[in-house]
């Protein structure tokens, strides 16, 4: 993989590693792909020198843009590894939260308990909560969106989710992306949903079955 020096005036000499840039003075990676947007050099750079950029074409990892359009900026304290960290216009900087990448409005005082006795706090992470006790196989936070099908979830809502386990909880107001009918259909958490666990839709035929 080649590597070629970029240098934007009065910042660092920018190195395109192919999936990241890095810079003789600097101590770490900044991947080029931050919340679904591409970084240039340019950016790479006012990151580097501790500035912020704006996200105007981010996306969820599900393909959905951005409610708002978050600033990036690097954080050296995030854990476990420092990385680019987003904030979001209307969510107040809380630091790094629970995956290190997006900043919400942070605990939420609401518990979630699953079926087998497991509890933890969901935390608001910005365009999704994590809930402390619900990881993925690597350790890290499963991430449940806050708009399923054109409705926004609320803390009590996935708490009321998760403590439904493989039966789910009923709701309303879910919009068909195909047809753009309303319909309604119970959410479960799918730890096996691929290609990350989530949540899934469980229609009723299915839930008395």
């Amino acid at each position: 993989m080649s590597t070629h020096e970029h240098t934007a005036g009065g910042t660092p000499d920018v190195i395109d590693n192919g999936d990241y840039f890095t810079s003789a003075g600097f101590t770490g990676r900044i991947y080029k792909s931050v919340g679904g947007h591409t970084l240039t050099p340019d950016e790479a750079a006012t990151l580097m020198s501790g500035g912020e950029i704006t996200i105007t074409d981010g996306k969820t990892r599900d393909g959905r843009p951005f409610r708002s359009a978050p600033t990036a900026r690097w954080d050296p304290n995030a854990q476990p590894r420092p990385k680019v960290v987003l904030t979001f216009p209307d969510s107040p900087r809380t630091g790094t939260g629970d995956t290190g990448k997006t900043t919400g409005g942070g605990p939420t005082g609401v518990t979630a308990t699953l079926p087998d006795g497991a509890s933890g706090e969901i935390t608001d992470a910005g365009d999704y909560y994590t809930v402390e006790c619900v990881k993925k196989a690597d350790g890290w936070p499963v991430r449940f969106y806050k708009q399923v099908a054109g409705r926004d979830l609320s803390p009590d809502d996935l708490k009321q989710i998760l403590a439904a386990g493989e039966q789910g909880a009923p709701f309303e107001g879910f919009v068909s992306k195909k047809s753009g009918r309303a319909f309604s259909a119970r959410l479960w958490f799918n730890p096996k949903k691929e290609p990350y666990p989530g949540l899934a839709f469980l229609f009723e035929d299915r839930a008395a079955g």
